[in-house]
């Protein structure tokens, strides 16, 4: 039995590191920071932590978010796109490797976040299971 992703990264502690170094990058780019503004970031990076420890295999949440429809508003009213994916991916990556994460594990992580693209972007909606 493989051990999940969660555990590997240093469980909660270790999720609220990768979010919290995430956030950091991406509140101090002006191109980001744009999509953050008037958001209760607390309660963002709050909400960030669970989705990110059920995604890596930690503990479940009660209601999973649509993700198209908590991202609406970014993508249409704020031109979230691709090009913005690509940012988070790439600061994601950085914190992981800031974090001494390695990059089989940081790998398995950015794997993760790239199956939510189209999700995020409104391209795709999410098979029932």
């Amino acid at each position: 039995m493989k051990i999940p992703i969660y555990d590997r990264i240093g469980g909660s502690a270790g999720v609220q590191a990768v979010v919290e170094a995430l956030y950091a990058r991406m509140l101090q780019d002006p191109e980001m920071a744009v999509f953050f503004e008037g958001v209760d970031l607390i309660q963002m990076k709050r909400k960030q932590r669970l989705f990110m420890s059920q995604l890596m295999g930690g503990p479940a949440l009660a209601d999973t978010p649509d993700l198209t429809a908590a991202h609406s508003h970014a993508v249409h009213r704020q031109g979230l796109q691709d090009a913005h994916y690509d940012k988070l991916v790439e600061y994601l990556r950085s914190a992981l490797e800031d974090l001494n994460i390695s990059t089989l594990l940081a790998n398995e992580v950015v794997v993760l976040i790239e199956r939510l693209r189209g999700d995020v972007l409104g391209r795709e909606q999410r098979k029932a299971a």
